[in-house]
């Protein structure tokens, strides 16, 4: 075949397969309808998800909460910071069962002063000598009575 019964084969493929065919109002009103029910059900997929994503972080607070009190009951406790500059600095207290900021735990090293903690230890953290991309890990000890 020539080139030119190429072009001819491929427009008559595209005619037949391929080129859109109109709608009859009939089944336009059909895919409206389908579409609006595949909505409904997205919709309503939607929702489950936010209620179950909302369930899921809520349970994530509590058992936070529960970890932060097993924490602050210690005499030794290890925060984050992201730049301990003052006593006022954020301090984050670190879960020690993964390492991980607990992100509900802020305090300052100024509020752990008043609770009878010292600092024990500094590690600085971080590849810059800039002091924003400082990272501290600081240990706090209780001395007990």
């Amino acid at each position: 075949m020539s080139g030119l019964g190429y072009v001819i084969g491929a427009i008559i493929l595209y005619y037949f397969f391929f080129k859109k065919k109109k709608l009859t109002p009939e089944q336009i009103a059909e895919k409206e309808k389908k579409d609006a029910e595949a909505k409904v059900l997205r919709d309503k997929k939607a929702a489950e998800d936010l209620k179950k994503e909302k369930e899921r972080l809520k349970l994530l607070k509590e058992k936070e909460k529960g970890i932060i009190q097993e924490l602050l009951k210690s005499n030794e406790r290890v925060y984050f910071s992201h730049s301990f500059v003052s006593e006022k600095s954020k301090l984050y207290l670190i879960n020690s069962l993964n390492n991980k900021i607990i992100e509900g735990s802020l305090t300052s090293a100024e509020n752990l002063y008043s609770d009878g903690f010292r600092i024990v230890d500094i590690d600085k953290t971080g590849q810059s000598a800039q002091l924003e991309s400082f990272n501290f890990i600081i240990r706090f000890s209780k001395r007990v009575s």
